[in-house]
């Protein structure tokens, strides 16, 4: 098994693991804790303004004048919840990925790197899901709106 204080060199080609990649994927463990805390913290903003805005819905007198106001509310109330609920899987990739990058980096285990490279494309496959779901749903409102 491969350690990583050795210059690997992949498929013979002359790609190295080397002191600047070693320093380069540090910096992105040290970094991806930071952007982690901030995807937990707009997870939780989102979901109290999904709570607020159903406590709201609730709040508001029957009528028909509140109709639109009532169900606008459950709808957007619902979908900040899902979205918010939705941001907990890139904050756990990016939280793996820099505990078992740094772990690799201290006990040059090759599948502590293995596993938070792993965690790396995971948050990437998501985030590309992610964006294709909401280009989707716009394509969808534009054509319900304009169509």
């Amino acid at each position: 098994m491969e350690t990583l204080d050795n210059d690997l060199k992949i498929n013979g080609k002359g790609l190295s693991f080397n002191g600047a990649v070693q320093g380069y994927l540090k910096a992105m463990s040290g970094w991806a804790v930071v952007i982690s805390v901030f995807v937990f913290l707009v997870m939780i903003c989102q979901i109290i303004v999904g709570a607020y805005l159903l406590w709201l819905n609730i709040q508001i007198e029957d009528s028909i004048y509140n109709a639109e106001i009532k169900s606008t509310y459950a709808i957007v109330g619902w979908l900040y919840i899902a979205i918010g609920g939705a941001l907990v899987f890139p904050g756990l990739y990016l939280i793996r990925f820099s505990i078992n990058a740094k772990r690799a980096f201290e006990t040059t285990d090759q599948g502590d790197l293995e596993f938070a490279i792993r965690n790396l494309r995971n948050l990437f496959v998501f985030a590309g899901s992610y964006v294709s779901l909401f280009i989707l749903l716009i394509v969808i409102l534009l054509f319900s709106v304009f169509g």
